[in-house]
């Protein structure tokens, strides 16, 4: 995408320490601001940290998952099964 005349890259050292386009692209993209970013209103930086925060919760919730997943199997595995049968079958 091409910068509109008159806008300019920031700095190079900043540019680089912001992470790629691409990746600025693909997080917008996972966030659902791509056209928020397309047209500036969302800055690298700024997709770059909410990227991360959304991957960090994602992760806490997956271990959440599986923990509570684990308990889970305990607990089946300390049930006794027990099968019903039909009072009216003899």
């Amino acid at each position: 995408m091409e910068r509109e005349q008159g806008k300019s890259e920031p700095p190079e050292a900043l540019r680089l320490c912001r992470g790629r386009k691409t990746q600025a692209e693909a997080d917008a993209k996972a966030l659902g601001f791509e056209q928020e970013y397309e047209v500036g209103v969302y800055t690298r930086s700024q997709l770059s940290q909410w990227a991360g925060e959304q991957w960090l919760v994602w992760l806490e919730a997956a271990a959440q998952d599986r923990a509570a997943h684990e308990v889970a199997e305990e607990f089946e595995a300390q049930m006794v099964h027990v099968r019903v049968r039909n009072p009216h079958s003899r």
